[in-house]
């Protein structure tokens, strides 16, 4: 207190603070065309079904959008599991034609015995420089599943 001349002078320097700090700060909200990225980890047939529905409602309301399917999720992506994941397939095919970006992980389909050719139409293996271009674009956005 002894650098302040009285308790209102104290008051005032912290609401002088708190009002430089509220107008320096930066929202997170989001712009109207700002990309989306999605990572989808798991080959949990409900947790792909809700990454692939959000990405598609986000690119109906037009923002570009990447999903990664890595970890367990490019299973999801696979041909040889077309039988466990259909609806998830058809959510893919209908992210290919809008415009997405669908890329699998190369280390992710290595470790699950996928090739390139094993993919669903629309997803291709990312390499690394694809993926940080996607995942790095300016006000991109990000969600994992």
């Amino acid at each position: 207190m002894k650098y302040f001349a009285s308790k209102s002078n104290m008051i005032v320097a912290f609401a002088l603070a708190v009002l430089a700090m509220v107008a320096t700060a930066q929202p997170a909200i989001s712009g109207d065309k700002d990309p989306l990225f999605v990572s989808l980890v798991s080959d949990d047939a409900h947790a792909a079904t809700m990454a692939l529905s959000f990405a598609k409602t986000i690119q109906d309301e037009g923002h570009p959008v990447t999903v990664f399917f890595n970890n367990r999720g490019v299973l999801v992506a696979s041909k040889g599991h077309t039988d466990t994941y259909p609806e998830q397939q058809k959510q893919i095919a209908d992210l290919t034609s809008g415009g997405a970006v669908l890329l699998a992980c190369p280390h992710c389909m290595k470790y699950y015995g996928l090739k390139d050719e094993n993919l669903v139409d629309g997803v291709k293996e990312g390499d690394p420089k694809t993926v940080t271009k996607q995942l790095f674009m300016d006000g991109t956005k990000t969600l994992t599943w």
